[in-house]
């Protein structure tokens, strides 16, 4: 008798541990799940305000990096990265902290670059500059220029040439401290990187595109990088500046004043 209450114990144990088992194993597993981690997006913005027209430096600009939903709050939906030209212009007034695109930004090479760069009233006046390579590595858009031109009283040294003859040369100042809007350089060859000319854009007046006319057909112009309205000014010499033993013969006429023939 107490090995059937033992036996039927032992069942009743080992019964209920496989219920308890099969319960375990069918309770399902929950898991927590890490929240979605948001894209972002790289881009550049300004660093300072920028005025139309005005010359944009690498330090104006920077780049940085926010969440998707941010950026697009800053009208950027994707990474933005481009180069900024040396002589890129701001292409309309930009607000500091506002997203830029390239197309925010033009080079010598875009159409519109001089209308943008332009002052009022001023005309583009292209000049072109023969043997150019020297003066090019001193002069950028934005620089102000100073034109000197020689001339002679004897001879047309545009159509004659100075190599042998130099009959009552004379340096003047012609234009003083002009903006240099834009250069474009021209090599020999189509696949030649020898630059052989140049042709500079001017800021002028119409007063000064007048006297351009003139200067051009009478003597040669050469272009300097200025240092100053005071300097310009006294860019001025004769022959016998540079020949102390050129003879010169002084011709009064009424109240002109002397000059070299």
């Amino acid at each position: 008798m107490n090995s059937k209450i033992v036996f039927l114990f032992a069942f009743a144990v080992i019964f209920s541990g496989v219920l308890i088992l099969t319960s375990e194993s069918e309770t399902p597993q929950t898991t927590v799940e890490a929240p979605p981690v948001e894209p972002t997006v790289t881009f550049w913005v300004a660093a300072r305000p920028m005025e139309k027209a005005g010359f944009v430096k690498r330090q104006d600009i920077k780049r940085i990096t926010l969440p998707a939903s941010k950026a697009a709050e800053l009208g950027v939906t994707e990474n933005i990265d481009f180069s900024l030209a040396l002589d890129a212009i701001a292409a309309a007034n930009i607000d500091a902290g506002k997203a830029v695109f390239p197309q925010d930004f033009l080079t010598q090479e875009d159409p519109g670059y001089i209308d943008t760069i332009i002052q009022p009233e001023q005309v583009a006046y292209p000049l072109e500059i023969k043997d150019p390579v020297a003066m090019l590595s001193n002069l950028s858009p934005g620089d102000y220029i100073d034109l000197v031109i020689l001339t002679s009283s004897h001879q047309n040294v545009v159509e004659e040439g100075v190599n042998h003859a130099f009959k009552s040369l004379e340096v003047a100042p012609l234009l003083s401290y002009k903006r240099l809007l834009s250069i474009k350089q021209s090599a020999v060859g189509e696949n030649s990187d020898e630059v052989n000319s140049a042709t500079l854009f001017v800021e002028l007046s119409r007063e000064d595109v007048a006297r351009m006319l003139i200067a051009k057909r009478v003597g040669e112009i050469e272009v300097f990088k200025s240092s100053g309205l005071k300097q310009a000014s006294e860019s001025r010499a004769v022959t016998r500046d540079v020949l102390s033993g050129y003879h010169t013969v002084n011709e009064l006429r009424g109240a002109n004043r002397p000059r070299d023939i």
